[in-house]
């Protein structure tokens, strides 16, 4: 049997239990409540990186071509672009009429920005 003291001292025990276990999850709801704010900064780091990249390629496209890269083109769309060009440079000789070509122009055909691309 059991001393009727036994029983107080564990009933306080078991109070002081709890009180410790309430403080422990008022501990944790604390942190739940502060991880989204704790987790944000990087993220928000991450997400700012990649459209800064993204900026700085389609500002070097806008440099470079002046307007966006072409993406997904097949034969078609590339035929219809040298008729164009064509059709252009042909409108344009006919209103300035004959220029002598330039040697530069002849050796760098093709190449679009100082010579490197």
């Amino acid at each position: 049997w059991h001393h009727p003291a036994s029983a107080r001292v564990r009933e306080r025990e078991r109070g002081e239990q709890r009180a410790r276990l309430g403080k422990k999850r008022a501990r944790n709801k604390e942190r739940e409540s502060a991880m989204p704010y704790e987790s944000a900064p990087p993220f928000i780091i991450i997400v700012g990186a990649f459209c800064a990249m993204g900026g700085l390629q389609y500002l070097g496209n806008q440099i470079i071509y002046g307007k966006p890269k072409p993406m997904g083109q097949d034969e078609w769309d590339k035929k219809l672009i040298e008729r164009d060009e064509r059709l252009l440079e042909e409108a344009r000789l006919k209103k300035e009429g004959p220029k002598p070509p330039s040697a530069y122009a002849d050796l760098n055909k093709g190449r679009k920005w100082l010579g490197l691309f």
